[in-house]
């Protein structure tokens, strides 16, 4: 089923060349205003060599734009307005610099996977949002697509899949994919859960290590050691301010933030799954009325109906044109979904999730690197503290003591044993003698009757 995936990834996406397609955008500066409803981020997009003003909410109503007019497709997910300051709160308090920060990335993806996507990045809501004189950005005034609508939209967006068949094996792979995330939802949640609470504990140790070495070892010697020269938790030995920044911070939030894209990317997968699942609805209840209106169409046509269905239409002709009508736009309504769900299904099939399956695993190993290389770098810089005291001569003069008085101890310790083992000898010695001697004298001693 995989390579059957990477042999349908050639089919093109058709673009709509009417119009030049826009070019990549990126954020370029973060601005704090303020108006009568009090602060607000400003984000400055440069496209173009043009650069725009946009705030989190024209973000917002762009992306619920997409997600009305491209109805099944994958809509790439921003950021939520709460969870990022929910867990950054979590761990480090007030964070308002660095949810910006955090907030910025993501949209900065955000733009990033619309560009990866032509028929989102060049389509009229991204234009409408992209544009400098559009500053209220009216996505409302956009039309409802009907079925209609949208199937004329798909098939000059991706012309390859109007005749394409759909396979058994590709209904049965995108079911299959669908169960798949529907189950690892929780378990990213958890997953998020459980890491939040390793990092807590994390910054928790690094803190208490920092200030046990830099400041406990130091005060606790100076009032120990009474001479100068004996002291070996020089400056020099101590963690500089850049490394204990680094050592206890351990990347808290970047680690967050991408547990929190997984997230929003498996949820987004959810609302495309779904709204397929509602096409498939809404085709299922088509094909129900399709059912109810021939019967009724058969029974008018068989002068059939009831009393009150003549009385409230005595005209038989206009009847059966009234059903006939009613059946046909139901026949159509079916034909307009199942092409929706084919052409969606060919695009996640052949493109969304060979994607979504690709970054994922890119991720985790992505993550897994993050770990190892903050734990080899905290390694190594604990090596680089406790070494040059280790090898310091005036606490290698000190541990001589300590050995001789070990060894020491250890000689008493063994002649105290052997001696007690000797009289434990000689006391066996004695009670066995004994027992003997009472044996020889008196036999029903020996027999336990006396």
């Amino acid at each position: 089923m995989d390579q059957q995936i990477e042999d349908n990834q050639s089919g093109q996406v058709h673009e709509n060349t009417q119009l030049e397609p826009l070019p990549q955008a990126r954020i370029t500066e973060i601005q704090i205003k303020s108006d009568h409803m009090g602060k607000f981020t400003q984000y400055e997009i440069t496209i173009s060599d043009t650069q725009i003003h946009r705030r989190y909410n024209d973000f917002y109503r762009l992306h619920v734009a997409l997600k009305l007019g491209f109805p099944g497709l994958y809509i790439p997910p921003i950021p939520q307005k709460q969870v990022i300051v929910r867990y950054l709160e979590l761990l480090e308090g007030s964070m308002d610099d660095t949810i910006v920060k955090q907030r910025r990335r993501m949209l900065q993806l955000f733009i990033d996977e619309l560009y990866l996507r032509p028929y989102l990045w060049n389509s009229k809501q991204n234009r409408m949002f992209y544009d400098q004189n559009n500053i209220s950005i009216s996505f409302h005034e956009l039309p409802q697509l009907t079925y209609q609508q949208i199937v004329e939209r798909y098939c000059e967006l991706f012309p390859s899949y109007i005749h394409q068949e759909i396979s058994y094996n590709m209904r049965t792979y995108l079911l299959e994919f669908n169960n798949h995330i529907a189950n690892i939802k929780p378990m990213v949640e958890n997953f998020k859960k459980m890491s939040l609470n390793f990092l807590n504990q994390k910054k928790q140790y690094q803190t208490e290590y920092g200030v046990f070495i830099n400041f406990i070892l130091p005060e606790y010697e100076k009032q120990l050691v009474i001479a100068d020269r004996s002291r070996f938790l020089t400056e020099s030995h101590q963690f500089t301010p850049e490394v204990r920044t680094s050592s206890i911070n351990y990347d808290h939030n970047q680690l967050l933030l991408d547990l929190e894209i997984q997230e929003l990317e498996v949820l987004s997968f959810l609302t495309c799954l779904d709204q397929q699942r509602r096409f498939r609805l809404f085709k299922d209840r088509a094909e129900e009325r399709i059912r109810a209106l021939q019967i009724d169409l058969q029974d008018t046509i068989s002068d059939r109906r009831n009393f009150f269905e003549k009385l409230i239409r005595p005209n038989k002709n206009d009847e059966v044109l009234r059903l006939q009508t009613l059946l046909d736009n139901a026949n159509q309504e079916v034909q307009f979904l199942q092409k929706i769900i084919d052409i969606v299904l060919l695009v996640l099939f052949n493109h969304e999730i060979p994607k979504f399956k690709s970054e994922k695993t890119n991720n985790f190993y992505r993550l897994l690197k993050i770990f190892g290389v903050l734990e080899i770098e905290n390694a190594q810089r604990v090596e680089n503290y406790w070494k040059p005291i280790i090898e310091t001569d005036t606490l290698s003069q000190i541990n001589l003591q300590p050995r001789k008085m070990l060894e020491s101890v250890m000689i008493v310790n063994y002649d105290q044993n052997g001696q007690k083992q000797q009289e434990q000898k000689q006391e066996f010695q004695q009670v066995h003698e004994v027992t003997v001697q009472r044996t020889d004298s008196d036999p029903l001693d020996s027999q336990g009757i006396i």
